[in-house]
């Protein structure tokens, strides 16, 4: 593979990498060591490498980008502060969608809660909060066009919305002076990952429901090729996700997919669901990792906020909304079953949960953000 020549914060250097924006922005295709005044970089695969500036984890360039976001609060009013509500009502709603599953009534909190949040997009004339809306308003009905409860395809429409509302803030930084025009096209980059892991999740409940039903009764010619051919879709948009901390769930996840495609060729459906199974849950634990990992950026950013003083009491109850977000991520949790994998690693997760949930109900970020972090590592 032939080497670019990047110029980052320390000099020059010729490495394995993909553009994502233009000559600024890339992801580091294979691990390289620079040397300089006898010092030693490593720059791993899968970081983001900014030229004239530094390597980063996804996470870490996101992290950044908040940070220019609260800058750019100063100058763009309350809309970036909108926004960020809107973002994490949107998280919110997709728990409340698997809590009301499997009841006989809709949740009431969920329909107060999309009915309000569809409210405030009224009579907006931007793309992206227009949008928004849309998905909204078809996420209200727990019925798909077939008459069918289906809360996937709730889920996968106010998870759009997310996306919508991100796009808008990236819009809000590309119109403002003060915040790079990479840390735009990060957050581009990061909508693209959830926006394959949604598509993936959807279409492989879709087919494992399908082998399930089947059994062992071979699959029409049609079929078997239209199952290879989304197969192949997958794991190609799975290969474009190249980003840490995520290569090692895209990897397990395109193994996976391999395996299963190879058994439907040789006629071995049960070998076939079974492989699929493993990448619907590995699909699933990536999003509750990135979902994770965002609740952990503004536990980190509120951190700073106990050694302030009691002028800052306000901000502190931020403290709430973290907390509300977290026992929502614990009960999504709490769903989801990895004994299909070779390794299960949930029991340990949830136990850090449930370690940060105590420290943030008495108010202790910076021990609440180490619990998170602690299972983030095992996720």
């Amino acid at each position: 593979m032939e080497k670019t020549i990047v110029t980052w914060r320390y000099g020059k250097i010729r490495v394995n990498v993909r553009s994502i924006h233009r000559d600024c922005v890339y992801v580091v295709l294979a691990p390289t060591v620079w040397l300089a005044s006898e010092k030693c970089y490593a720059i791993e695969e899968g970081y983001i490498l900014v030229r004239r500036k530094d390597r980063y984890a996804i996470y870490s360039s996101l992290e950044k980008a908040r940070h220019a976001y609260r800058e750019a609060r100063k100058t763009s009013g309350g809309e970036l502060r909108e926004l960020t509500g809107s973002i994490s009502h949107a998280d919110l709603l997709v728990g409340l969608v698997s809590r009301a599953t499997h009841a006989k009534h809709p949740n009431r909190e969920f329909v107060v809660g999309i009915e309000r949040l569809s409210e405030s997009l009224s009579g907006k004339r931007d793309e992206n909060k227009v949008g928004a809306r849309e998905h909204l308003e078809a996420a209200s009905s727990p019925l798909d066009s077939r008459g069918r409860r289906n809360p996937g395809r709730q889920r996968m429409l106010i998870a759009q919305a997310g996306i919508k509302f991100e796009k808008r803030v990236a819009a809000i930084m590309c119109m403002s002076g003060r915040i790079q025009e990479w840390l735009a096209a990060i957050c581009a980059y990061y909508e693209f990952v959830l926006a394959t892991l949604w598509l993936a999740k959807g279409k492989l409940e879709k087919s494992c429901n399908r082998l399930e039903t089947v059994g062992e009764t071979p699959l029409l010619p049609s079929e078997k090729f239209e199952l290879i051919k989304l197969i192949d879709y997958l794991i190609e948009r799975f290969s474009e996700i190249d980003v840490q901390p995520l290569l090692p769930h895209r990897d397990f996840t395109i193994g996976d997919l391999m395996k299963a495609r190879g058994a439907i060729r040789r006629g071995e459906y049960s070998a076939a669901r079974l492989s699929l199974k493993r990448a619907l849950v590995g699909t699933r634990l990536t999003i509750a990792h990135i979902r994770l990992a965002n609740i952990r950026e503004d536990v980190v950013v509120n951190c700073g906020l106990e050694k302030k003083s009691s002028k800052q009491a306000g901000e502190i109850r931020l403290c709430e909304n973290e907390l509300k977000r977290l026992r929502r991520f614990e009960e999504n949790l709490n769903e989801l079953d990895d004994s299909e994998l070779s390794v299960s690693s949930l029991p340990l997760v949830r136990s850090r949960v449930a370690e940060a949930i105590t420290h943030l109900t008495g108010g202790s970020f910076s021990e609440a953000a180490k619990c998170i972090g602690l299972a983030l590592d095992n996720l």
